[in-house]
């Protein structure tokens, strides 16, 4: 099996590379200017000097500022933080979002008191194309979603197998990407039991569609049926 690689690395792969860092201080519209390391970092006159250094810090220590040239600015705008980052062009919906929300976490943790700080995906010039609002990263779903063909093959199956040792009511939403017709509906998951759930409850799984499990606790699974 192929390793899937790091969030870490998916996301240095999207940024856009800084086309070099001019350390002498000077007036830019995006604030003042820090330097970390061979990247940058601006932060607006709402930011007090030392938390954008705490920025820059958590911005490091989360692999966002490395050995590779990125810019990026803190500012604070209509009572919530921003942090901003410039990425390449399409970049924006090429990764899910829960990398960027553990960005945004650490950073309102470590530097904010808790206070909520959204991510904000840029063009070069730094206006926004995409905004990953604040929003704790929770754990992952103990459910495993796995599907078999019906009794009468018109259809599939699907199985939730619930690998915790608690009852969960989960929220399941069945989407057809193609039409965008879609419908949810609550299923109850025994203790390190199977549910099975499809066509004898009026729900045909087809290929193609995308199943959406939700759970208050936990991060919502995604599953696309093959």
């Amino acid at each position: 099996m192929t390793r899937a690689r790091r969030p870490a690395a998916l996301l240095l792969a999207l940024l856009l590379l800084a086309p070099g860092c001019n350390r002498s201080p000077q007036a830019h519209p995006l604030g003042n200017r820090l330097p970390v390391g061979v990247s940058e970092l601006y932060f607006t006159a709402d930011v007090e000097p030392a938390d954008a250094g705490a920025v820059a810090a958590v911005l490091k220590k989360e692999k966002l500022f490395g050995d590779r040239p990125v810019t990026a600015q803190v500012r604070y705008l209509n009572r919530r933080y921003e942090v901003r980052v410039v990425v390449r062009a399409g970049a924006e919906s090429s990764i899910h979002p829960r990398a960027w929300r553990a960005i945004g976490e650490a950073v309102s943790r470590d530097c904010f008191r808790g206070s909520p700080v959204d991510v904000h995906l840029c063009d070069e010039q730094m206006a926004t194309l995409r905004v990953i609002p604040f929003e704790p990263v929770r754990p992952d779903l103990p459910v495993r979603v796995t599907l078999r063909r019906s009794a009468g093959g018109g259809s599939l199956v699907a199985q939730y197998r619930n690998e915790s040792a608690r009852t969960l009511s989960v929220a399941v939403t069945v989407r057809n990407p193609t039409t965008g017709a879609s419908r949810s509906t609550a299923v109850v998951l025994a203790p390190r039991g199977v549910t099975e759930h499809g066509w004898a409850e009026g729900w045909p799984y087809r290929s193609g569609d995308t199943i959406a499990v939700a759970h208050a606790d936990y991060e919502t699974l995604e599953v696309a049926v093959p």
